[in-house]
């Protein structure tokens, strides 16, 4: 798995390179400089990358309907679409570091964004996941109760995500 690893980590890194105004090779490179225990280095790219984001919910697009507001200028042509992911990403980092503030902050910017033009649950239920993960099961359940919503529509993975942190939190 290692040398498959490092591999698309040339390939991401290459591609940050052709791509600088993308945020997914970012993304991407984070996400495999941490599968290869380089959670320091991954959040230093994220920082990096996090410094030319615009505040894209002072902007007016987080919250709306993303084909009624014109999207403004970004530094990654791609921050619309991957901004819940970037924040994701950060969130795992800094999970992996043990830090659960700074993880809850990250997801919880990830969360304020869209899935489309729908409410984010991916955010929601992965940061449900990680409170588990951190023995903080009353806070998982707190988090995920937005989830009993009718409007909050989930995939057949996410309800199946929903039910291991409602599952997990109160066995634990």
């Amino acid at each position: 798995v290692r040398p498959a690893a490092e591999a698309a980590l040339a390939v991401y890194q290459e591609a940050i390179a052709r791509d600088p105004d993308k945020l997914m090779p970012v993304i991407d490179t984070a996400n495999t400089l941490r599968q290869l225990g380089r959670a320091e280095e991954a959040l230093k790219l994220l920082q990096s990358a996090e410094r030319r984001l615009k505040d894209t919910v002072s902007n007016g697009f987080v919250g709306s309907d993303a084909a009624e507001v014109a999207k403004p200028e970004t530094s990654f042509i791609d921050e619309y679409d991957q901004l819940a992911w970037f924040w994701d990403s950060y969130a795992k980092t800094q999970q992996v570091l043990g830090r659960y503030d700074e993880a809850v902050r990250a997801y919880g910017r990830g969360g304020a964004t869209k899935e489309g033009s729908a409410a984010n649950v991916s955010q929601i239920l992965n940061l449900g996941g990680m409170q588990v993960s951190f023995g903080r099961y009353e806070d998982a359940l707190r988090t995920i109760k937005v989830l009993e919503d009718p409007e909050r529509v989930r995939s057949p993975y996410g309800e199946m995500v929903y039910r291991r942190v409602r599952g997990c939190a109160p066995a634990l």
